[in-house]
């Protein structure tokens, strides 16, 4: 934190600013970064009002790539060209299941 701190520092007199300046004009930085961030997904962030078929959360599919990462560790030492090809057989069969 130290370094951290003297690098901050450095950068504000290189700047040719003090710290108290320096500080807000990182604060209005990142506050203009968080607005810019939200104006761009607000498009996208009540998809699943219009769109009931679309979850509401990622919880599920974060459920499903946890069953998948058990299912490697349980496969251990498999070479990774392997582990591709596990992962498309398992999407597949699980894919057959839900047909059925």
């Amino acid at each position: 934190m130290a370094a951290l701190r003297s690098a901050f520092a450095r950068c504000c007199k290189l700047l040719g600013l003090d710290q108290d300046t320096c500080v807000a004009l990182l604060l209005l930085l990142k506050s203009r970064e968080a607005y810019i961030h939200l104006k761009r997904a607000i498009p996208n962030l009540f998809t699943y009002i219009d769109q009931p078929e679309v979850p509401k959360t990622t919880n599920a599919l974060e459920a499903f790539f946890g069953h998948i990462k058990d299912q490697i560790r349980s496969h251990r030492g498999l070479a990774e060209s392997r582990i591709d090809n596990f992962i498309k057989w398992y999407l597949f069969f699980n894919d057959e299941k839900k047909k059925k």
